[in-house]
């Protein structure tokens, strides 16, 4: 059965002369493998972040956005504003969590993704964007400088 799946449309075992280069196919389970690889990496610790300033809102118990690093993925999307509110972060909330947890969640691998869930400034309405975390500039003029030594 698997042979005739990789075969494609119309073919028959007489048509292997064409030798098209294709992919072997894919178990199940190595979709599944995919999976928990890119979560695994999506969540591991890390020092790259999105690039806001935060600042607690006590009146919510939310982090409020502040500010930006310039260059960062935050305020490049266009789609995180200061006064938004962070309400969760991968789809857990951040709402009354010490400050240490909610950095934990927001912080990871340089090149991984994001998910903030914000409450917005301008209308109140709740939104969530996917950003890629980077490395700070402080960090990426260091590694220049030892891979120039």
């Amino acid at each position: 059965a698997a042979e005739s799946a990789a075969g494609g449309e119309g073919e028959g075992a007489a048509d292997d002369d064409s030798q098209d280069v294709q992919e072997p196919p894919r178990r199940v389970d190595e979709d599944v493998d995919e999976a928990d690889e890119s979560r695994r990496r999506n969540e591991e610790p890390g020092d790259a972040g999105v690039g806001v300033a935060w600042a607690f809102d006590p009146t919510s118990g939310c982090l409020r956005v502040q500010g930006f690093v310039v260059g960062s993925s935050a305020q490049e999307s266009g789609l995180v504003r200061p006064g938004d509110l962070l309400i969760a972060v991968n789809g857990v909330t951040t709402v009354r969590r010490p400050m240490q947890e909610i950095a934990g969640r927001l912080l990871g691998l340089a090149g991984t993704v994001v998910a903030l869930r914000l409450l917005t400034a301008l209308d109140g309405l709740v939104k969530t964007v996917q950003l890629e975390r980077r490395e700070r500039p402080q960090q990426q003029q260091q590694q220049q400088q030892q891979q120039q030594q």
